[in-house]
């Protein structure tokens, strides 16, 4: 099963990066946090699966 990192400004997608595996997924997301909202405004990143199920949702602050 493949697992998609999906960016997030509001509702909107920034981007996107599959993973065939939940953990690695999982790390580059919380790795990746604060770089992508710095640099695009990301409020949110959250992980779903083939089927679009959702394994990961975080809100990211704007004030670290």
């Amino acid at each position: 099963m493949a697992y998609t990192v999906i960016w997030l400004r509001g509702p909107l997608p920034l981007g996107t990066k599959t993973f065939d595996d939940l953990g690695a997924a999982t790390s580059y997301a919380e790795e990746n946090l604060a770089d992508v909202q710095t640099q695009f405004n990301a409020t949110a990143v959250k992980i779903v699966d083939d089927e679009g199920t959702p394994h990961y949702l975080k809100a990211i602050s704007r004030n670290p």
